[in-house]
């Protein structure tokens, strides 16, 4: 399951509105949302489901304003650290981030907090962990 964000109460009654399909968007943003969590002590985080109120939405649309500005001087093509492989050697993994597709992400982040901010609305991410949302696994 991907990684998803969407406008509405929290996980269990929200409109999703962006997935995260290409998760090195996520890591693309990792030094905002990084600055986010300085701010506001809330961190977007894959593994765990976060909840921005109405009156914390500008602090999100200054993530997404603080991206744009950041790549405004990327190549239209640029590498992006994604993981580190640990087996059989260690070695860290690049993805390459397409830039039109990376804005056309962010803008479409962005519409959707314009529409939480005029419905008063929160902005919910709801992470791909089962156990956030109180999922139970059972290994055999």
């Amino acid at each position: 399951m991907p990684f998803t964000a969407g406008i509405g109460e929290n996980t269990d009654n929200m409109e999703e509105r962006l997935i995260f399909y290409e998760e090195i968007y996520y890591w693309a943003l990792h030094g905002e949302i990084e600055e986010l969590f300085n701010d506001t002590e809330k961190y977007i985080d894959l593994l765990e489901d976060t909840i921005f109120t109405p009156e914390e939405l500008p602090r999100l649309m200054k993530m997404i304003a603080d991206a744009k500005k950041r790549i405004v001087d990327n190549p239209e093509k640029w590498d992006e650290f994604l993981a580190t492989e640990l087996d059989p050697d260690t070695k860290d993994v690049f993805v390459t981030v397409n830039k039109a597709d990376f804005i056309s992400f962010l803008d479409h982040f962005e519409r959707m907090i314009k529409e939480a901010q005029e419905t008063g609305k929160n902005v919910v991410f709801k992470s791909d962990n089962p156990l956030s949302s109180g999922m139970e696994i059972h290994i055999i």
